[in-house]
């Protein structure tokens, strides 16, 4: 907040909006400032928020949750090893390039 043009009001209203998961669309007409300043001030947030995890990280405790990420690749006519893992690869060829036998009469 130092060397802002923004009272510590806005500041305060603003982060509670971030946490809150507010959009920048709400944050701006709520607060009276354009879209590109609540980007920057949201930009602002979130590297001080990450700033002071990397200096002190937090032990999470009790019932913490994990969703999955699901990663859509498609491996089609792509060159697999062997020893790659068939469940991963199952879609991908074992070869560059098809394997065409002609006949000549």
């Amino acid at each position: 907040m130092e060397n802002s043009h923004l009272s510590r009001s806005i500041w305060v209203d603003f982060i509670c909006d971030t946490l809150k998961s507010e959009s920048l669309n709400n944050s701006k007409a709520k607060l009276g400032f354009s879209h590109q300043t609540a980007f920057n001030m949201r930009y602002k947030v979130l590297m001080t928020l990450q700033d002071m995890l990397e200096k002190e990280p937090v032990l999470l405790s009790g019932i913490t949750e994990l969703d999955e990420i699901f990663v859509l690749d498609c491996y089609k006519g792509k060159y697999v090893p062997e020893e790659a893992n068939p469940l991963i690869f199952s879609n991908a060829t074992r070869f560059p390039y098809p394997q065409k036998s002609y006949t000549y009469s």
